[in-house]
């Protein structure tokens, strides 16, 4: 019964995720960490009975099982998969620190800097 549960909720999460994707597509699966080592109990059983390919990374993964849902969960969602302006954000952010790392360790300023001390 509790399996029944889990896989209710894996076809809510995966629903919730991208409205287009039905469980029978669904063939990676990520487990948040769960109370009492249950993400692992439900990992070792997924994979023995060759349910779906457990994935380490969220980014990699067709479906999300939790044991909880609500505002907790859905941060956690937000942050293993954030709006497409915040992610614009955070590359644009390391854009512009490797660009600034470029220029730092651009031949002719380095010896400026060196020259200068």
């Amino acid at each position: 019964m509790k399996l029944f549960s889990i896989a209710l909720l894996l076809t809510a999460v995966a629903v919730a995720a991208e409205p287009q994707v039905q469980l029978k597509q669904v063939q990676s699966v990520y487990i948040l960490p769960m109370a009492r080592g249950m993400d692992q109990y439900l990992a070792n059983k997924i994979t023995r009975q060759g349910l779906f390919v457990i994935v380490t990374d969220p980014q990699r993964a067709d479906a999300i099982l939790a044991d909880r849902i609500g505002e907790p969960f859905e941060r956690k969602l937000e942050e293993l998969y954030p709006a497409p302006t915040q992610a614009r954000r955070i590359v644009s952010r390391a854009e512009e620190a490797r660009a600034e790392e470029a220029r730092a360790d651009e031949p002719g300023k380095r010896n400026r800097r060196q020259g200068c001390g």
